[in-house]
């Protein structure tokens, strides 16, 4: 087979790829490779508050790191969008906000 590989004898597991996914014969696992990895630098103390709320979650801590991205990209663009929103309210009604204020 074409661009098939084998994991060391060792292990006794034979992967293949397909389509971007490494696959196990005998296992029904596959991992996604178009995932890109990421190195992050954590104290000890951060390190420590991400396993416990990993725990908490019952979540890897990955999984958590990954998903507090996600989280502060969407909470930026929300401000984003609040401030834009908030610009065009005081053009529209500088006149009224201008009398309010006297």
């Amino acid at each position: 087979m074409r661009g098939a590989r084998k994991a060391p004898e060792s292990s006794g597991r034979h992967l293949f790829r397909s389509g971007g996914i490494v696959q196990s014969r005998w296992a029904p696992y596959h991992f996604d490779t178009s995932m890109k990895s990421f190195l992050i630098r954590l104290s000890d103390e951060e390190r420590e508050a991400l396993r416990a709320q990993a725990a908490i979650e019952s979540r890897s801590m990955q999984e958590v790191a990954r998903l507090a991205v996600l989280e502060r990209i969407s909470s930026s663009d929300r401000r984003a969008g609040v401030a834009a929103s908030l610009e065009r309210i005081m053009v529209r009604d500088a006149e009224l906000i201008d009398r309010l204020g006297k």
